[in-house]
């Protein structure tokens, strides 16, 4: 029967280390996206100017964790889209309330 290959224990200090490389990596690559005046989703084209810093956060990163980021960032910033369109909404709502009120009297 075949015995898996002991695995060699990693420094702890390595793994931080790179921990803070991915993050530093993926939030070069989302200001990028912030700085082009765009919101990352996953339908976003990302732009030529960010396409070296977003080689870097996927070279930086696990490929598990830049899946995860983005889903993280897509999710967030349509959450951010719906409570502005909600808050849009209920300003017109308000106004036109307002404007029926005023007619009425």
């Amino acid at each position: 029967m075949h015995q898996p290959a002991a695995q060699e224990p990693v420094e702890i200090s390595v793994l931080k280390g790179s921990r803070e490389a991915c993050y530093k990596a993926r939030d070069r690559f989302f200001a990028c996206i912030q700085s082009s005046g765009l919101e990352y989703t996953s339908e976003v084209t990302v732009p030529s100017r960010c396409s070296r810093t977003r080689r870097a956060y996927e070279d930086a990163c696990r490929n598990s964790w830049v899946h995860h980021f983005d889903l993280l960032k897509d999710k967030e910033t349509k959450h951010y889209q719906r409570l502005a369109l909600v808050k849009q909404l209920k300003e017109k709502a308000a106004a036109k309330a307002a404007a029926e009120g005023k007619s009425a009297e």
